[in-house]
Formats: C-alpha cells, sequence, structure tokens
C-alpha cells in the first residue's frame, strides 16, 4: 500500500511540475480545444433547432424517378451546381465561404454531391429555401465521364501542359457539369424553363451577396433562350477556322488557352439539353483526333463557335462575367 501511495504522490508532483514549467504552451492549446469545442456544439445545435423538421429532399443521380411534387413550388429558374472534396486549386476553407454565399440565393437549386459532404454543406442553406432545394447523391464512380472517359483522361493528363496544378479528377468534374445540368433538367423538379450551371464558389465576397439574393433575372435569362457563355479572349478569325477544321497545331496552342468561361452557363431547357448531348459527343470527336480533353472549355469554344444557333458568346474579357450579365 506504502508503495503504491508514493508512486501516486509521484505522479501528481510530475503532473504539477510538467504543467508549471509549460504553462504558457498548455493554456492557449486548452483554450483553442475549447473554442473548438463550443463551435461544434453551437452548430449540432443550429442544426437541430433549424433543419430537424424541414422536408431535406434528396435523389439518386442514376434515376429518372419522380419525388412527390407537393414539396415544390414552381421555379421558372432552376440553377445547378456541386462540391466535391479533393486536392483543387483553392483551399477548403475558401470554398466554404463562397457557398455559404452560393447558397443564400432566392432560387430553386439542384445540388449534387456525395453524402461525406451532405450534413456540412446542408446546415450552409437557409431553412426557408429548403423546399426549393434538391440534393442528389453521387460518387466519382457514378459519374458519366468515370464511366466513358477515365482511360482518356488518363492519355490527357500526359500530354497537360499545366498538369502540376490539374488532375484526373478535375477533368471529370469539370467535364460532368454538363451530365449534372441535364439531368438536373430531365428531371425538372420545379418545372422551370431556364437552367443554369453555377460553380458552387463563384459568388465569393460577402460584401455583395445582398445584391444578389435573387440572381438571375428571369427578364435576362428569357431574353434570348440559347445557351450563353461568357467569352473571356476573343480569338481571331484565324485561329477559330483552325479549331473548326482541326488543326493539330492550333488545337495544342488553344490547349493553353482559357478562352471561354466554363464556370456558369445556361439556358432555356431544350437548347441546355441539345448542348450537353453536344458536348459529349464533341468529347468523343475529339478523341477521335487524338486532342486534349482535359478542361472543359475547350469543348465548350469548340461547341460556341460551330453552333451559333444553339449558343450565344457574351465577350466580356474577364472570368465569372455572367454573373453580373444576369443579374
Amino acid at each position: 500500500m506504502k508503495k503504491v501511495i508514493s508512486e501516486n504522490k509521484l505522479t501528481r508532483k510530475t503532473i504539477v511540475f510538467i504543467y508549471e514549467n509549460n504553462y504558457y504552451y498548455i493554456k492557449p492549446i486548452c483554450i483553442i480545444f475549447s473554442i473548438l469545442f463550443l463551435i461544434s456544439i453551437e452548430s449540432y445545435i443550429y442544426f437541430i433547432i433549424n433543419y430537424d423538421y424541414e422536408p431535406i429532399i434528396t435523389d439518386n443521380y442514376n434515376t429518372l424517378n419522380k419525388i412527390n411534387e407537393r414539396y415544390f413550388d414552381q421555379d421558372d429558374v432552376t440553377l445547378v451546381t456541386a462540391y466535391y472534396r479533393f486536392r483543387s486549386k483553392h483551399r477548403v476553407f475558401y470554398y466554404n465561404n463562397w457557398m455559404r454565399n452560393f447558397l443564400k440565393i432566392n432560387k430553386s437549386m439542384v445540388f449534387f454531391l456525395d453524402k461525406s459532404s451532405f450534413r456540412k454543406i446542408l446546415y450552409k442553406r437557409p431553412r426557408q429555401y429548403l423546399n426549393k432545394t434538391i440534393w442528389i447523391f453521387a460518387g466519382i464512380n457514378d459519374f458519366y465521364t468515370y464511366k466513358n472517359f477515365y482511360n482518356e483522361y488518363k492519355k490527357s493528363y500526359e500530354i497537360d501542359v499545366e498538369r502540376f496544378r490539374h488532375n484526373i479528377r478535375l477533368y471529370m468534374i469539370w467535364s460532368e457539369k454538363s451530365n449534372f445540368l441535364k439531368t438536373a433538367a430531365l428531371k425538372n423538379y420545379f418545372k422551370s424553363k431556364c437552367f443554369y450551371w453555377v460553380d458552387v464558389g463563384n459568388f465569393r465576397y460577402d460584401s455583395e451577396i445582398e445584391k444578389y439574393i435573387n440572381w438571375p433575372s428571369t427578364k435576362k435569362c428569357f431574353e434570348d433562350g440559347r445557351v450563353v457563355i461568357n467569352e473571356r479572349l476573343n480569338k481571331s478569325d484565324y485561329i477559330k477556322e483552325g479549331l473548326k477544321r482541326f488543326d493539330p497545331i492550333i488545337h495544342r496552342e488553344f490547349q493553353k488557352s482559357y478562352n471561354v468561361d466554363g464556370s456558369c452557363f445556361g439556358g432555356r431547357i431544350d437548347y441546355v439539353i441539345k448542348f450537353c448531348n453536344l458536348f459529349y459527343e464533341m468529347v468523343r470527336i475529339f478523341i477521335k483526333k487524338n486532342i486534349f480533353i482535359g478542361k472543359d472549355q475547350n469543348m465548350m469554344a469548340f461547341i460556341a463557335y460551330t453552333h451559333p444557333n444553339l449558343t450565344k458568346l457574351v465577350y466580356s474579357g474577364k472570368w465569372k462575367y455572367l454573373i453580373e450579365y444576369l443579374a
């Protein structure tokens, strides 16, 4: 018994000694852990209070089944987006803030994501908009691009002049946008006339989000109907003609450019479905011609140059211009 007591005393003395000599290190660590704990508790309580009794509507990617339509109000415009967490150009911290801004928009939305991200993203959508939001679960292996072009993306990666910051998953996400958009249009939960793909990170400034709460303008969306695409760089007719005839030198140079912006595009439902189908036809043609398929902008630009009756190019000279254009 004496031996045990002496060991206990020694242990207590050792702990006190460690604490006293490392006080300035231990205290801030304890404070940080306490703050993180309180934040997690607050988020959990907020989630329970705001979302436990609301219709949280989910669907599967690879089916065209109908969901009970009593949940939905009709909306002229549906926004489509997605989020998948893996190595990309921006940190998760930034995406969380940008996503929170985007999800404040008072518009019907279809959101594609994997199940592991669902709970983390759900609480960013205001409670009053949950009945105009569809969450569709899809893993990378469910992607149309994964099932049809995975091996071709591997080949494109080998010739990618920007492979230091790109990867095969990014290729698939970028090219899957058209299938996400087409799927949402075919399901058409909200009986919408227009559909727009919008990158989840497009609305980056907290100070500006209030003026975009009701974005996009229905009047602006109905002006034309064709799939509107932001043209960042205005290429010469020589370049455009070279692309049309699949000139290998011009296509190789074109691979390095970002002349159209793939972060936002869309239009009337019939045009959107035609565009999305044509996008994958272009991917297959590019594969046959041994042309790089890693960046969706290349196929989008090609469609815009060759199908002016289907698409409307809006020249801006900058990224994300359609946010302003459709406001």
